[in-house]
């Protein structure tokens, strides 16, 4: 067995495995025992425990060396004061809100529980915190658990909005200004009273740094960001620069390269591409003016094409990508002709049999865009497939794809001589009726 000399040294080995198993020796052996405690304190073990947790970034030696602190602090002032001289106390702060964000991260997490009032008053403070890894993360579990109407209302009654503002300041960290980026954009989004509070931040600077800096920066999150709260000011907000065409088309631009992007951005981009777009023949116009200008060298629909050519995409990056593609095509005959030269028809169809409700829900709306093309619809929908697998939504557990199915069934249906059978499904959903009435 190690003496406690070896085990305190060994929380300073450049080994991880090492510095892991000495957090682990010294933890079970001060629980609960005073004299081994003084001994460990004594010995200089307490400024190494929160090195550790101050500096590594292993999830286990985190987990281990908070624990650790905990033990050294319970029921002896010794403990508490070795830990204050030792700068520990914030450090604790941040495992605890680091805690909170990998917690946060599972579609199991508790968001309700944030939006106790007193929970997400203590949320909001850590947003004011001086430690910059605190106020990010905070900011970051506020993103992620905002998803709705009552929710931004909660966040703007409690001031969410003035706190994260400051954050966005030049001086900040990369990662506190992403975090508050992120926040603001899930604040905003569909909700026309942020977006005023946005608009007018700073006599109208903020929105101007976010224009003009943060749309542009290196980080491509960042950039993703920036994108989503101009296109939630635009969507909610009639007046104001946005309304230029050269800066709709500098965001149409990011959009169309952050799709390319690895990982979480470029399966985010096309989403946001779709919700800019917004069935506006306006935009969908400018993102051919792109490449006819020179402006930007990126083919949308070819990009988002390529997609299905690859071994695999997760359920939210097919939404998104047939979602944007929907968009692309929604007014414009050259954009569906497109689709079809592409190949991407099958893809679509295929889709309607996803076991996401999103997906089947995106791919009857771009099945509705493409119908829209008489030429279109003669020549391509003349498979079968397609009204079956369309005629099989209508009985799907989604009210969402109920509709979305119906939508799509329109125009569809006009080639097709089963219009009975249609007709008595929908007499079935007084729902639908709206979206089938032909």
């Amino acid at each position: 067995m190690s003496s406690p000399e070896d085990i305190v040294h060994n929380l300073s080995s450049l080994d991880t495995n090492a510095r892991l198993r000495a957090l682990r020796e010294v933890k079970n052996q001060i629980i609960g025992n005073k004299t081994k405690k003084l001994s460990y304190i004594k010995l200089g073990a307490v400024r190494r425990v929160v090195e550790i947790l101050a500096k590594d970034t292993e999830t286990p030696l985190l987990v281990q060396s908070a624990a650790a602190v905990g033990s050294f602090a319970c029921g002896m002032d010794a403990g508490v004061m070795a830990i204050l001289d030792s700068g520990g106390l914030p450090h604790v702060v941040e495992a605890g809100a680091r805690s909170l964000k990998m917690i946060f991260q599972s579609s199991l997490a508790p968001k309700n529980d944030v939006f106790q009032w007193q929970t997400l008053n203590q949320v909001l403070e850590l947003l004011q915190s001086e430690n910059d890894s605190v106020a990010e993360v905070a900011a970051s579990l506020l993103a992620h658990c905002c998803d709705s109407e009552e929710r931004q209302v909660m966040l703007g009654k409690a001031g969410a909005m003035k706190r994260l503002l400051p954050m966005l300041h030049p001086k900040c960290s990369q990662k506190k200004v992403e975090a508050a980026l992120d926040a603001i954009a899930a604040i905003t989004q569909d909700n026309e009273d942020h977006c005023h509070t946005l608009v007018h931040a700073g006599g109208g600077s903020v929105l101007e740094e976010i224009r003009t800096k943060l749309i542009r920066h290196e980080l491509p999150r960042m950039r993703l960001h920036a994108c989503m709260c101009l296109v939630n000011v635009f969507r909610s907000w009639s007046g104001g620069f946005l309304k230029q065409r050269e800066i709709r088309l500098s965001i149409l631009c990011v959009l169309l390269k952050l799709i390319d992007e690895p990982g979480r951005v470029g399966e985010d981009a096309p989403g946001v591409l779709a919700r800019f777009l917004g069935d506006s023949n306006q935009l969908q116009r400018e993102v051919r003016d792109l490449q006819k200008e020179a402006v930007c060298e990126k083919d949308g629909v070819a990009m988002l094409a390529g997609f299905f050519k690859k071994v695999f995409m997760n359920a939210k990056h097919k939404e998104n990508v047939i979602n944007a593609l929907a968009q692309l095509c929604a007014n414009l005959e050259e954009g569906r002709r497109q689709v079809v030269d592409l190949k991407v028809f099958d893809h679509i169809v295929d889709a309607l049999d996803d076991a996401s409700p999103g997906v089947c829900a995106a791919a009857c709306f771009c099945l509705q865009t493409l119908s829209r093309s008489v030429k279109v619809l003669r020549t391509t929908f003349k498979d079968r497939r397609v009204l079956m697998a369309l005629l099989k939504l209508l009985r799907d557990s989604s009210v969402a794809v109920q509709e979305a199915a119906s939508g799509a069934l329109c125009n569809v249906v006009l080639e097709f001589s089963d219009l009975k059978t249609v007709c008595d499904l929908l007499l079935n959903w007084q729902r639908l009726q709206d979206e089938g009435t032909w």
